[in-house]
């Protein structure tokens, strides 16, 4: 695998900022519904009791040692003997008598926490309870009230207080919205991140001009940037550079049609066909367009000329026998467009299978004959990936450039569009990269 271009991998995140801050906004959005549907509140209430101190010798039923001098081990133990009172089946079943609760011994003390601080000498008794905050109060203070008896039965000894008794707190301990919205939102930056990263990675589209030429050893001769704003302007000039660039690589006179093609459809090469042969009409050079794609014709479209009879009925007419001529001057298929020096060969009647036809020696004999008349031919093609039209056409061109897409078109499928129309005799010339998105600049 290669190594990723960092600076490319940004240019990325980027470019899908809008992808990320969507997927970020919508697990945040689950988070919330999560944390309110799926999450059962649980409710804690605490009730806090203090211990005498002055009775704790007594009570352990120590030594005559000063009390004084022991202070923190007596405390410890106490509280540690008092916790486990506070936690018995006993104190647990009067509890759920006198309160009438629904469970039992064992489930309640599980509810049930208790704890220390020596240095204060305090015992907190906290309880909990799921969906009722009143429950987890008076649970935690008739669970005091009990044990503070018990151990006034046990040890006969009055050595505990309440200091605070519980308060109903209505907010749930193991609910945090904030922070629950905060984990889902990273989950789904991370997820969106990786997915991107993935994606990446396992990419082969082509990015960049280096990626063709360093794959094919090919120039790129035009880069069109995609642009809301475009203009008439912007579009002439990169057309220009294309036209400057195809000139400085063909400096035969008799070299003079093009076939442009590409791998898929979607690519854009009826849109370079036009605005090419646009910008070599304003050299005031001849310049006619013939729309062979005889499966799904656009370019009378562009010049908002109407369907006729085209390229796929000259071919056609000393085959069919139906007619009475047997011979059709292409010139008669000739249209003029609105631009000075344009003209176009129309595809003609659609067919489903227009190779036998492309394959035919009148197109050849028909193509020498436009020659003598026009300064440049431009053969629009189908793409190259599905039928074989074009790599049939090529036969017939003086060079052949075919047109990719940015993030659209493979580098593996340009490799071997190329490779096909060089193994019929096709010579191609170039790539033009199309649907280039604005470089972002750091």
């Amino acid at each position: 695998m290669e190594e990723i271009d960092l600076k490319e991998l940004i240019e990325t995140f980027l470019q899908k900022k809008f992808l990320i801050i969507f997927i970020v906004v919508l697990f945040a959005i689950l988070g919330v519904i999560y944390t309110k549907n799926f999450i059962t509140p649980t409710y804690a209430a605490s009730t806090d009791i203090i211990l005498k101190v002055n009775d704790l010798e007594k009570t352990l039923k120590l030594t005559s040692e000063s009390v004084t001098t022991k202070d923190t081990v007596l405390n410890s133990k106490l509280i540690d003997v008092y916790a486990v009172v506070a936690k018995s089946k006993k104190v647990a079943n009067k509890v759920i008598e006198n309160l009438k609760l629904d469970i039992t011994s064992e489930e309640l003390t599980k509810t049930i926490i208790t704890t220390s601080n020596t240095g204060t000498q305090t015992l907190k008794i906290t309880a909990y309870s799921k969906n009722n905050p009143e429950e987890a109060c008076k649970i935690a203070n008739e669970t005091a009230k009990i044990f503070i008896e018990e151990v006034k039965n046990i040890y006969e000894e009055e050595n505990l207080y309440i200091l605070d008794l519980a308060e109903i707190d209505s907010n749930p301990t193991n609910i945090n919205l904030t922070k629950n919205i905060l984990i889902f939102a990273f989950v789904g930056f991370v997820a969106i991140s990786a997915y991107i990263l993935v994606i990446f990675m396992f990419d082969t589209t082509i990015k960049k001009e280096e990626d063709i030429e360093n794959a094919l050893n090919i120039p790129v001769l035009a880069t069109v940037v995609l642009s809301k704003e475009k203009t008439n302007s912007i579009e002439s000039e990169i057309f220009k550079n294309l036209r400057t660039n195809i000139q400085f690589r063909n400096t035969n006179s008799e070299k003079k049609v093009m076939l442009i093609t590409s791998t898929i459809s979607g690519e854009g090469k009826t849109y370079v066909s036009y605005n090419l042969a646009t910008a070599f009409a304003k050299l005031n050079k001849k310049v006619l367009i013939i729309d062979t794609n005889m499966r799904n014709a656009s370019q009378h479209t562009l010049f908002n000329l109407k369907e006729t009879l085209g390229i796929s009925n000259f071919l056609s007419e000393n085959l069919n026998k139906t007619t009475n001529k047997n011979k059709v001057n292409i010139a008669d298929f000739v249209q003029e467009t609105n631009i000075n020096n344009l003209y176009l060969i129309s595809a003609g009647n659609l067919l489903e299978n227009p190779s036998e036809l492309l394959a035919s020696e009148k197109l050849e004999k028909a193509i020498k004959t436009l020659k003598e008349s026009y300064d440049f031919i431009i053969l629009d093609s189908p793409a190259c990936s599905i039928i074989s039209d074009a790599l049939i056409t090529s036969r017939v061109a003086d060079l052949t450039i075919i047109v990719s897409a940015q993030n659209i078109t493979k580098l593996e499928d340009l490799k071997k569009v190329k490779n096909d129309i060089e193994k019929v005799g096709g010579n191609v010339t170039g790539v033009v990269l199309n649907k280039v998105k604005r470089k972002i600049k750091f």
